[in-house]
């Protein structure tokens, strides 16, 4: 059975291997500077609080395209689209386009409400120097809504991800220093988050810093019941507190509340603290909550991962545990790995983002503090494409490593970037909260330019392509001729991305107006592929995820 399709954009040119994303065909164009009266073209660009808005020109399918800068407010986003056609706002992977929430009206710089709308690639901040007058980050209310490779830092909290977010995502962010500190403790979190209906994913995230929790899936009379927190890591949650805490101030993780946990998976996540005693997972809240269930798999836990409260059904396997303190029972769940010493030695882990396949997330454990660790890309990067190599703690900053790819291993340095420190106090992260050499996250680019995923399902049938394809029944591709003159044979081939062929299907005639369906074959199995329909003298290509 096939996977559903998720598939990328690419230029409409006559070369076969055309990698940029075709600007040209954003429907809208917003600026800090936009009107709300503007043509919404690129030399005319609107305003966003306009293109946010359902009174706004936006329409159901369409793409909006931020331009660089930084756009002052707090806005709301109201506009909605549907399941065939969501709603995109996307910056060009590479520009740095800020939404700025120190001043306005309104407890949040982005309040997502509208449902079947995404957002791409933004930075989401207060630039106020006192925290307690900054606001939230995001407020995400939005049902089939999605968040997308964005940074969100300094805000009073960085995401509330709440129940009428039904089926929605948070997907490669990197989300640090939100918060404030309190009189007792520090307050506000990365991601907090309950649920009730359908299941919230909360997919390749990176957690650090910060004054509250991580994730924070709490609640004292709401759900906690549909999630999935896949492949996240986080490290030093808490540690934007003044001072150095060697067992950190709050876990980077956690699961429960005074109402039951239930349909909970928790797959593939990663964690590092500087001793074992060190909080990072928590599992249940109290003692008297029977929970339901939770499934736990393949995660790298370093730190305390503690249980709490009652569990009726839990299946806890492929763990690796280091810590002090481990709740789940080694005799209970056999399955996993147990220690109470931290891990020696380097361990690498590489995680290709889904919507921008051209960004790798890295993360290194080096436990011997070696100057650099050797990291081998030859699966993900072409020798002969250049790459740019930088640190979660100056992505916008000079590389720590750049150049052209040989092949093998690279020697990524460690530590040689200090932490960002939370705006406002700039001497607050010190001592045992900086990695050092011992860990550190890295966001690897590779190629000439950035390839990114920019309208799902093949949503270009635009009337000016010669061209379009559409994806039907999730398996089956849709060739329509819109006003091609091509006399003979069209051929339509899927190449993996090495370039090897993977299929090829010859379409006897597809005159003006007229439409063919093609049956993805099972054999394909899941990875990304280019799809090229070749028509006289015109090619045209598509990239997609099976």
């Amino acid at each position: 059975m096939h996977k559903r399709l998720t598939l990328f954009i690419l230029c409409t040119t006559f070369s076969l291997w055309s990698t940029g994303v075709d600007f040209s065909h954003a429907d809208w164009f917003v600026s800090p500077l936009g009107r709300s009266n503007a043509s919404g073209k690129e030399d005319d660009p609107i305003d966003l609080a306009t293109a946010l808005s359902t009174s706004g020109p936006v329409k159901p399918g369409e793409l909006v395209q931020l331009k660089e800068g930084v756009y002052e407010g707090r806005f709301v986003s109201t506009v909605s689209g549907t399941a065939d056609s969501p709603v995109i706002f996307w910056a060009k992977p590479g520009t740095r386009v800020t939404i700025d929430g120190k001043n306005g009206s309104g407890d949040q710089v982005l309040h997502i409400m509208g449902e079947w709308v995404q957002f791409w690639n933004l930075e989401i901040t207060n630039t106020s120097q006192t925290r307690t007058d900054m606001v939230e980050g995001v407020r995400f209310d939005a049902p089939n809504s999605k968040l997308i490779n964005s940074v969100i830092h300094n805000n009073l909290q960085g995401i509330g991800f709440w129940s009428p977010a039904i089926n929605s995502e948070l997907y490669g962010n990197i989300i640090f220093n939100n918060g404030a500190e309190g009189e007792a403790r520090g307050h506000g979190h990365a991601i907090y988050t309950q649920n009730k209906t359908g299941t919230k994913q909360i997919i390749n995230n990176i957690i650090f810093f910060g004054y509250g929790f991580g994730i924070h899936a709490y609640t004292e009379s709401g759900d906690i019941q549909g999630f999935n927190f896949e492949r996240n890591v986080w490290f030093r949650t808490g540690a934007s507190v003044s001072g150095s805490s060697t067992v950190g101030q709050s876990d980077g993780l956690l699961i429960g509340g005074l109402q039951p946990v239930d349909r909970v998976v928790v797959k593939e996540n990663y964690s590092w603290v500087p001793v074992p005693d060190a909080r990072s997972v928590r599992f249940g809240w109290g003692s008297t909550v029977v929970n339901e269930f939770i499934e736990i798999r393949d995660n790298y836990f370093v730190g305390n991962a503690v249980t709490q409260g009652q569990w009726k059904n839990a299946e806890v396997e492929g763990n690796h545990f280091f810590g002090a303190e481990i709740g789940p029972e080694p005799t209970d769940f056999p399955n996993n790995s147990f220690s109470s010493q931290l891990p020696t030695g380097t361990k690498t882990v590489l995680y290709q983002n889904k919507y921008d396949p051209r960004r790798i997330d890295v993360i290194v454990y080096n436990w011997n503090n070696h100057d650099s660790v050797p990291v081998n890309f030859e699966a993900m990067i072409a020798s002969g494409n250049d790459f740019t190599v930088h640190s979660v703690f100056d992505i916008w900053g000079e590389p720590v490593l750049e150049g052209k790819y040989q092949g093998g291993p690279l020697r990524l340095p460690m530590g040689v970037k200090p932490p960002p420190q939370p705006r406002g106090f700039p001497d607050a992260i010190v001592g045992d909260d900086i990695p050092g050499k011992s860990f550190e996250v890295f966001i690897v680019r590779s190629g000439e330019g950035p390839v990114s995923s920019v309208k799902n399902k093949l949503i270009v049938n635009r009337n000016d392509f010669a061209f379009t394809v559409k994806l039907v029944r999730n398996t089956t591709l849709k060739i329509t001729n819109q006003q091609s003159l091509v006399t003979g044979n069209a051929e339509l081939t899927i190449h993996a991305v090495s370039g090897r062929v993977a299929a090829r299907h010859r379409i006897d005639n597809l005159p003006v107006t007229t439409s063919h369906e093609y049956q993805i074959p099972a054999t394909i199995k899941s990875g990304m592929y280019i799809c090229t329909l070749k028509a006289g003298n015109i090619v045209y290509s598509r990239l997609f995820v099976l």
